[in-house]
């Protein structure tokens, strides 16, 4: 299975999985050039906060779109099971990320 971009894959459940994969080199991608400029992002917080939360967001999408179309196009228990379980593991990590911030931070 190819989660490469653009792979022009058949199924509705893989094309969200390659449109993930997708999406986390822009993340990763966001978080170096933060890094590399920090001294400047000081500057802009709010901008880079709104940059994080709509990656986190577009990631929250896709994955419950892969969980979706998985279950809508397949019949096969086991797949069911891993997506269904990624998207319950991902979901109690970001709770309690989200739960275990400063209130300045929020």
């Amino acid at each position: 299975m190819s989660t490469s971009c653009g792979s022009g894959t058949s199924s509705p459940a893989k094309d969200a999985n390659a449109s993930n994969s997708c999406l986390r080199p822009l993340r990763v991608a966001s978080a170096i050039f933060y890094r590399r400029h920090k001294e400047a992002a000081d500057k802009s917080v709010k901008l880079w906060e709104n940059a994080y939360e709509a990656g986190a967001w577009g990631f929250s999408a896709l994955l419950g779109l892969l969980c979706w179309l998985t279950l809508r196009d397949t019949a096969e228990a086991a797949l069911q099971m891993v997506v269904i379980t990624t998207a319950t593991a991902y979901a109690a990590a970001i709770a309690g990320r989200n739960a275990g911030r400063p209130p300045q931070a929020r």
